[in-house]
């Protein structure tokens, strides 16, 4: 049986799920649309690198929390970089929409450091001529998804960060295809882990 409590106040749910008999419970906190210094916070840790759960991490742990569990992004044309301590202005600006941090309570599923195992990094990635495309099929599961979806098809268990640029011309490999344009974004660096 599967209880939930929800709260919701000034921009912030709280979640606590118990399962009746199974003698374990977990907990996160989902902060909507969160801010810094008046703007939406940037997705990356510091200015264009370590987007994505690096950026969400660095959040959750300014908030007290161990990790990152989940996040949302979009465009909002102002953010506030954490790590670097500025604005990014214009519509290229990447911040956070939701961001779910892990509680105290347990880590939770989700991306991120794993103890123990090998790390490799891999330095402006290729498949079929051009870069490998952040995105795991064309424009869904951006991010964390193309990188982890990366890392395994290079025979590592998970992604542990990544920074993109935009090359002009990437591969998407869960659709088989190139992206050509000013648009497309591609990994300048993946760091996997072997377990």
């Amino acid at each position: 049986m599967f209880r939930g409590i929800r709260l919701l106040a000034a921009g912030v749910v709280f979640a606590a799920a118990a399962f009746a008999g199974a003698g374990t419970a977990s907990a996160q906190m989902r902060y909507q649309n969160p801010r810094m210094n008046g703007a939406i916070v940037d997705w990356c840790s510091t200015w264009a690198t370590n987007c994505g759960w690096g950026g969400a991490h660095q959040y959750c742990r300014l908030r007290g929390h161990p990790r990152a569990l989940s996040w949302n992004v979009y465009q909002p044309g102002r953010t506030w970089v954490i790590g670097t301590s500025t604005y990014c202005n214009g519509g290229f600006c990447r911040g956070f929409s939701q961001v779910t941090c892990a509680s105290a309570v347990g880590p939770g599923p989700g991306p991120g450091p794993a103890p123990g195992g090998d790390v490799r990094q891999f330095y402006n990635p290729r498949m079929n001529g051009a870069i490998v495309d952040w995105c795991t099929h064309w424009a869904t599961n951006c991010g964390w998804g193309g990188a982890h979806q990366l890392c395994r098809r290079y025979g590592f268990a998970r992604a542990l960060s990544w920074n993109v640029n935009q090359p002009g011309r990437t591969w998407v490999m869960g659709s088989n295809r190139f992206c050509v344009g000013g648009f497309c974004r591609g990994f300048s660096q993946v760091t996997c882990r072997r377990y």
